[in-house]
Order: structure tokens, then C-alpha cells, then sequence
């Protein structure tokens, strides 16, 4: 991010502040400074401090050097420091590894990098599961439960051979602690290497486990050794965190998988257990905001003592709503139906006798939960089914009878006039289970208070947890009476979000995903109608319900409440009274919560870039029309009359043409175009061709990102950043892509950013049309609506343009192509959401001659400047 000097010269001046003494570079920069005195004074006062920085003030260095003073200092336990793009933890763990050897005389700070199961599998990482095929949690849960079962094998066999005990129950706690650690040594004994050639290894040859590389067995079963030996270490040391004593200071992915996995135990675990030993905690916003990962947080560090940094705090709250997004699929419903059916009696079970049953029915009755209870609970269960089939099977037939490519009659088959219907199945297939515009009860609840059922469903919170008390666990395959209602509970789990949301901030909808093996297009005889079709729709799509988190404002002030002190930071928070009212700020404010701002401009000479607002025509759909298809594109941007534009729409895009044509033809490096949309990148992508085939522009590679993996985006950044400015190139993608944020640019990879349009999201879906109604319903219908969209979308441009000045060596040119950037006030106009210091430099390029924009000659002048300057 910043290019700061790391002379290791000793700051410890006992005039300057404690930080200076472990600060990794020569000398801070002034807005730094400025900024770690500011934020660490609202940390001591258990505050919020908002920090916007242009790329290159160093806010993560902000963020990392007041964490830590805080824990110097004594005033935190913990420091967190989060961001939403895992490939920002590697610069941050660097940062760290630069204080630590500032650090001489005092303990290094031991920062653990937190990472998903999937990249710290030793499977995965040992070749014997692919993680782009397969699914690595379910294949270790699998061989977890493999644990397990083993372990209630050996209960079993101690009651069978003990006439003393008649019932697991009865078994002491010290017998069981015994039988679990013998069952438990007795697995890693089975699983290790006789020989080191016969050791578990990392493909990439850095480590390798006391175990076979074959996955071992137990009675048939596969089973996990790291997870085996992680468990008796907590059997055989219960006061200790982990079975790893490193060297500390910085514990990343690589570091942890590779002393994990040469003590035997697994390495998602051992991280999991060093929490309380690290100073510091990296990761990524699922960590903090993801319901299951925070309440392992929760056991393991105080979070009221624990300060937070959130780097690129503008994502939160799309983030939040992510990860608050909940679902239960109709199977689930039907077998949590199944598991109350077998305990009433109602469906037959070869597993559960009637004395059995008998005795679970009483045991839920000592719990207040009655026959009555479970019946009405069957009742609720049967009516949900119902409502989710008649609703999927409606929703799928006016998908087809829509056409989506659907409900077309072709003549097919081998006898002369005979016809088939075609109908194409979408992959995904969303309609809402309430009305999207109003505060107003859901379709489910609504007819499950029309069935008299509403009592019962307010109840599924006290039933939930009733229920899990007694029956939430398996209690043994071979114990007469083993039952579980653990469906039941995690279906109740859910009602109870559904009952207690709210129907302004949530939306709910049931979600139609196409089976694996599904075909994509099916032909049936012309008397099998689309209803038809619908009405089996279990063969073709798998049905959920889903529960959305429209505006997250109060939920991210409940973590703002329960940390001790917090930073958000980011590029673009601006405009501040969106983001204090959109992430909860105001609320926590209001509750007496200290909050303070800061602003800080590029901190390199004006001199090294050119910004531009070009007034062209607003590229909104309106104005351009549908996306061409790239083969009429032609190299002015213009396409055949009949391809479905108007004259006027042919025109707006005649000028985004030209002002992409002219930037590249007079940028001797990388260009980075940013469009609204990845259909309109490929458009831009096919006019540029166009113009290199007729010589207008010369002749680079042109890269078009498309939605695709992670590794495939990665792999296109590496083709881009090859060669620098001696290999101009392109790179077209959409404004809500990856490579627009996130990203280090550095030195030559890039010496112009081209933004067009504003990139609003589309709001007629259901969930759009629910999130603006929630915007509005709360912040007014003015504000509402930006907050919700326009905000959002002039930060991405705003992110998207910042890629381009990330040093002090670096030159560049920036431009923002539409007129709604250009102008202060009208009809969606944006300026203002910039802040004052980017509407001064970015210098408005007004439209002449009739609809023309001339940037040839300013981006001309501007390249000359920036040699001079050179």
C-alpha cells in the first residue's frame, strides 16, 4: 500500500509517543501520526473512530500500530484487525513480522492468522481431496463422525461387558473420560507410519504427519487421526490451550498447517485453541460477524476487552447482510416432520419401541412439553410443506410459461406434425413470500394463523430449546432407547429468527435451486402442460426459505456495544452521515458511545496524476439500451440499426467509445476499465477489438474479466501485471468485480483507470425492491434510496479509481465518465457524494458539438504534464 522507507532507525526519542519506538519504517507519515494519536485517544475513552484514508496514507499500519499500543499500553487484551478479502492477510502479517523486529528487548507480538477449514485441511493439503471438487467440511465431518462413532462403540462394549451398568447414563464421568482416551490412542496407534517414507505430505513438500498418507479405519469406518489427537490432548490437558508452543510472533496459514500437522493434530482446531494465547487476531469479516464463528470467539476472548479494526469498512454492511442470510430446505421440514411422526407414533420406525417412546414422551412432559404441544408442532410442520410446495410449484410454473428460453413449442419426434414443448430450466429461481414493499406479515405466518397454528409458531423459541434439553442428541446406535430430535430443533432454531425478525428490516423468500442432475432444457409432449411440469418440481429443484437481513444497523451496533474499542477504516466511507446511519453508529452513539472522524487526502505531490469528470450522456439503461451482442460492436461503438437501440441509445454508446479509445491510444502503460456491469465489459471489450482491427488504437492484449473462480481471477491479475508499461495492456471488468478493490496496483501495473457510468444495482428483484423499502422506511424516501444504491455504487467508482496513485513513484490518470459525476445538481447527480478535495481535482470535460466529448486533447495535455514531472 505505502512505499515507506524500513530503515530500522531507532525512534525512542522520549519525546516521541511509545508506538514510535516499535513503528516498522524510518519515520511515520504526517497524516499517520496524526491519525494513531487521534484514534488511540477515542480508543481510551472505549470509542468508535471512523477513519477515511486515500490509498497510500497507511490505515492499515493505523490499525495494526493502535491495536497494539492498546495491549502495550494495558488498556486491551486483544486486538482484532479484519478485512473482507483474504488476500489482504499476507501484507498485514508482514506488517506484523516489521514491528516484531522492531520489538528488541520486548516480547514479540504473536499474531494468529485466522483462516477457513478449507485452507488449513490437511486433506486438501496433502492431495488426497481437491477443494475446487469436492466439499472439504463434509468430507471431514464425515470422518470426525467416524470419531465418534468409534467412541460410542467403546460405551457399548463396557456396558455389554459390565453387569454392573445397565445404562450409559450410569456410567461414572471418570469411566467415560477413561474409555474415550484409551478408544483414542488406540485410533492413533492404528493410523501412524511405521516408516518416514510412508508419511502423510504436503504436496508442497514443507511438512508432513506421524500418520499414514493412507486415511485409516476402524470397524469399516474412516476416521480422522488429527482430529483423534487433538481431542486426547484435551483429555490429558485440560488447562492448556494447545498441544503447539511455537517461537510466537506471527502464526499464518503455512506456519500453523505445518506445526499442526507435525505434532498430529489438526490445524483448524489448534488455531481455534490459540486464540487466547495471541496478542493479535487477523482474519476476515466472518470471523467477527458470522453467528457460529463469533460464539466461538465468545469462549475463547473477551471481546469487551478485545479493540477491532475493520479495514475496507465500506463492505460491512453488504458483508453483514451476507452473512446473516439465512436458510432451512423443505427436506429439512419434511424430516424434522419425519422425526416428530416417529416419536407420537404416527410413522413407523423399526428403531424405536413403544416403551421407548413412552419413556421420551414423559421426559417432555416433566419439560412442559405436552402431546398436544407436539402434535400442533406436527400440524405446523405438514401445513409449512405445504405453503413451500404450492408456492415452489407456482413459482416454477410462471417461470416457464414466462419463457426464460421456456414454453417454446418446436416441431420435434419422428412422425411428420408432431410437437414437443421446450422449456429451459433456470438454475435459480427466487420469489418472495411476502410483499417486498410493505410492513406486512409473511405468506407462512399468514397461513399459519389462519390454521390456528399462530400460538405454537410465536412458541418455537421456549419449543426449541425444550426440546434440545431432552432430545437434541443422539444417544447411542446400539442403546434401545437412542432417539434424536435433532431436525426438530434446528427447524424450530429457525421459525424462531423467522418469528422474532421484523418485517421492515427482513424479507423472506423461498429459493427453487436446479438439482445437479437436472437437465438445463427438457422436452415433454404437448399435453404434459408447464403446470404439470410445477407441479413435480421435487425432480428437477431442491426448495429452501430464506430469511434476509435487509439493513443490518442494529446488528452491527450490538458487536459495536460489545467490543471494547473500534476502527473502521477504508478508502471510501465518505459520505459519513450514510455510513454512521446505515452501520448502526448513530445507535451506539446515542446510547453514549464516544465517536470521532477522520479525513485524509493522498498524501503525494498533485503533480503525479490527472483526474477527469467527463460530462458524457448518463450511461443508464435507459440511455444505452441492452448490452449488443459484441459481434455487431462496431470500432465507434455503434451497431446496426435493428439490434434493438434507439438512435439516441447508439449515440450514448458512440461516446463511450471514443473516450475509451482515447484514453488508451494516449496511455503509454496498463489501463483498468471499470463498466456497470460484466455484460457491459464485454461490450467494451468487443468495441476496442473493433478499433485495434481498424487501426484507430494500437494493438495491446485486451483481458475481459467474467465471473469465474478465484483462481481464475487471480491468474488473469498475473497476465495483466506481466511485463508492466513495457507490455501495455487492458483490463475490462465490471464495477462489481474483485479486481476493483482489494487490489494492489503498484509502480507500472497500471497507469490509467477508466470508470463509466455509475454502477447502481438493479432494484426490480424482490430482495432489492425489500432492501429499498427498509432503507426508505427507516432513513425517509430521499435518503433512503441513497443510501441503499447511489452511495454504494459512487464508492465502488470511487474504489475503482484509487487503484491508480498507490506510491510516491506512481503517475497516473483517472477518469469518471458520466455526466451524473460531472454535475453538482439534477437528475441523479453524484458529485456531491465525493468528497470536496476529489471534486476539486477531478476537472469536468464538458460535451461539445452537438453530443461529442473531446478527451484526446486533455488526456494529451495531461500526459505531457506528467512526463514533465516525471
Amino acid at each position: 500500500m505505502s512505499r515507506q522507507s524500513s530503515d530500522p532507525e531507532d525512534a525512542s526519542d522520549s519525546t516521541e509517543p511509545d508506538w514510535t519506538q516499535w513503528f516498522p519504517y524510518a519515520t511515520a507519515y504526517p497524516a499517520q501520526r496524526e491519525a494513531i494519536g487521534n484514534v488511540l485517544e477515542t480508543a481510551g475513552e472505549g470509542g468508535l473512530h471512523l477513519l477515511e484514508g486515500a490509498c497510500g496514507t497507511g490505515k492499515t499500519l493505523v490499525g495494526l500500530m493502535t491495536g497494539i499500543a492498546l495491549i502495550k499500553r494495558g488498556v486491551m487484551e486483544t486486538a482484532m484487525f479484519l478485512t473482507p478479502y483474504k488476500q489482504q492477510l499476507t501484507p498485514y502479517e508482514d506488517d506484523v513480522r516489521r514491528i516484531n523486529d522492531r520489538l528488541t528487548g520486548d516480547a514479540p507480538i504473536t499474531a494468529l492468522s485466522l483462516v477457513g477449514r478449507r485452507d488449513l485441511s490437511p486433506y486438501a493439503a496433502a492431495g488426497l481431496v481437491d477443494p475446487d471438487e469436492e466439499d472439504v467440511y463434509a468430507f471431514e465431518a464425515e470422518l470426525r463422525e467416524g470419531i465418534e462413532a468409534s467412541i460410542e462403540a467403546a460405551y457399548d462394549d463396557f456396558i455389554a461387558d459390565s453387569r454392573e451398568y445397565d445404562a450409559i447414563g450410569e456410567v461414572p464421568n471418570e469411566t467415560r473420560t477413561r474409555l474415550e482416551r484409551e478408544r483414542l490412542e488406540a485410533l492413533l496407534d492404528r493410523a501412524r507410519a511405521s516408516r518416514q517414507a510412508n508419511r502423510m505430505q504436503g504436496t508442497d513438500g514443507q511438512w508432513s504427519a506421524p500418520y499414514r498418507e493412507e486415511i485409516p479405519t476402524f470397524d469399516g469406518r474412516e476416521y480422522c487421526p488429527f482430529y483423534a489427537a487433538t481431542r486426547l490432548y484435551k483429555i490429558e490437558n485440560p488447562e492448556s490451550h494447545s498441544p503447539l508452543y511455537p517461537s510466537w510472533g506471527v502464526i499464518d496459514r503455512d506456519r500453523l498447517l505445518r506445526e499442526a500437522t507435525e505434532q498430529g493434530v489438526h490445524p483448524h482446531s489448534a488455531m481455534f485453541d490459540l486464540l487466547p494465547a495471541a496478542d493479535l487476531l487477523i482474519g476476515n469479516y466472518n470471523h467477527l460477524f458470522d453467528p457460529r464463528t463469533v460464539e466461538i470467539l465468545r469462549e475463547k476472548i473477551d471481546l469487551e476487552a478485545t479493540s477491532l479494526a475493520c479495514d475496507e469498512a465500506h463492505n460491512l454492511v453488504d458483508r453483514v447482510r451476507d452473512l446473516r442470510r439465512t436458510s432451512r430446505a423443505g427436506s429439512t421440514i419434511r424430516w424434522a416432520r419425519s422425526e416428530l411422526g416417529v416419536l407420537l407414533g404416527t410413522e413407523e420406525s423399526a428403531g424405536l419401541e413403544a416403551a421407548a417412546r413412552s419413556t421420551h414422551l414423559e421426559r417432555l412432559r416433566d419439560a412442559e412439553v405436552s402431546r398436544e404441544d407436539l402434535e400442533k408442532l406436527l400440524d405446523l410442520f405438514d401445513l409449512l410443506d405445504n405453503v413451500l410446495s404450492e408456492t415452489a410449484s407456482s413459482a416454477l410454473e410462471a417461470e416457464l410459461d414466462a419463457g426464460s428460453g421456456g414454453g417454446s413449442q418446436s416441431n420435434a419426434g419422428s412422425n411428420a406434425g408432431s410437437t414437443e414443448a421446450i422449456y429451459t430450466l433456470l438454475p435459480t429461481i427466487e420469489t418472495s413470500l411476502q410483499d417486498p414493499e410493505r410492513d406486512a406479515p409473511d405468506r407462512l405466518t399468514t397461513r399459519v394463523r389462519a390454521a390456528g397454528l399462530g400460538e405454537t409458531f410465536a412458541a418455537t423459541p421456549e419449543l426449541a430449546e425444550a426440546l434440545h434439553q431432552v432430545l437434541g442428541d443422539w444417544t447411542g446406535a446400539d442403546d434401545p432407547e437412542a432417539f434424536t430430535l435433532s431436525e426438530t430443533v434446528g427447524v424450530l432454531r429457525y421459525l424462531a429468527r423467522w418469528v422474532e425478525a421484523d418485517d421492515v428490516r427482513y424479507f423472506r423468500q423461498l429459493v427453487l435451486e436446479r438439482r445437479a442432475n437436472a437437465p438445463e432444457r427438457i422436452r415433454l409432449p404437448r399435453d404434459v402442460s408447464s403446470r404439470d411440469l410445477a407441479a413435480n418440481h421435487r425432480e428437477h429443484y431442491t426448495a429452501r426459505v430464506e430469511l434476509r437481513l435487509c439493513l443490518p444497523d442494529r446488528v452491527l451496533a450490538a458487536f459495536f456495544e460489545e467490543i471494547g474499542a473500534g476502527l473502521l477504516l477504508s478508502a471510501t466511507l465518505y459520505p459519513f452521515r450514510a455510513f454512521t446511519r446505515t452501520v448502526g453508529i448513530d445507535r451506539v452513539r446515542e446510547q453514549g458511545t464516544p465517536v470521532a472522524a477522520d479525513t485524509y487526502e493522498l498524501p503525494f505531490s498533485a503533480g503525479d496524476r490527472e483526474s477527469f469528470a467527463v460530462n458524457a450522456t448518463p450511461f443508464t439503461y435507459r440511455s444505452r439500451g441492452p448490452t449488443p451482442i459484441s459481434e455487431r460492436t462496431t470500432a465507434d461503438g455503434t451497431v446496426a440499426a435493428g439490434s434493438g437501440l434507439t438512435d439516441a441509445q447508439r449515440e450514448t454508446r458512440r461516446q463511450y467509445a471514443q473516450v475509451l479509445q482515447a484514453t488508451v491510444a494516449e496511455t503509454p502503460g496498463n489501463v483498468l476499465i471499470a463498466m456497470p456491469s460484466y455484460a457491459e465489459a464485454g461490450w467494451a471489450a468487443a468495441t476496442l477489438r473493433a478499433a485495434i482491427e481498424r487501426g484507430t488504437i494500437p494493438d495491446r492484449p485486451i483481458l475481459c474479466d467474467e465471473p469465474s473462480s478465484n483462481a481464475e481471477t487471480e491468474a488473469l491479475k498475473r497476465e495483466f501485471f506481466a511485463g508492466g508499461a513495457s507490455v501495455p495492456k487492458m483490463l475490462v471488468t465490471g464495477l462489481r468485480g474483485t479486481l476493483v478493490e482489494g487490489v494492489d496496483y503498484d509502480g507500472e501495473c497500471l497507469a490509467a483507470a477508466v470508470v463509466c457510468g455509475v454502477p447502481i444495482a438493479p432494484s426490480g428483484s424482490g430482495s432489492q425492491k425489500a432492501i429499498r423499502f427498509a432503507y426508505e422506511s427507516v432513513f425517509g424516501e430521499e435518503q433512503g434510496y441513497e443510501f441503499a444504491f447511489t452511495v454504494p455504487a459512487v464508492r465502488r467508482a470511487r474504489q475503482a479509481i484509487g487503484r491508480v496513485i498507490r506510491g510516491e513513484r506512481d503517475v497516473g490518470v483517472r477518469l469518471l465518465v458520466d455526466g451524473r459525476y460531472a454535475t453538482e445538481r439534477g437528475r441523479g447527480a453524484v458529485r456531491e457524494l465525493l468528497p470536496a478535495h476529489e471534486r476539486e481535482e477531478f476537472r469536468v470535460v464538458p460535451r461539445h458539438r452537438g453530443s461529442d466529448v473531446d478527451i484526446r486533447s486533455s488526456l494529451e495535455f495531461a500526459w505531457e504534464s506528467l512526463r514533465r514531472e516525471e
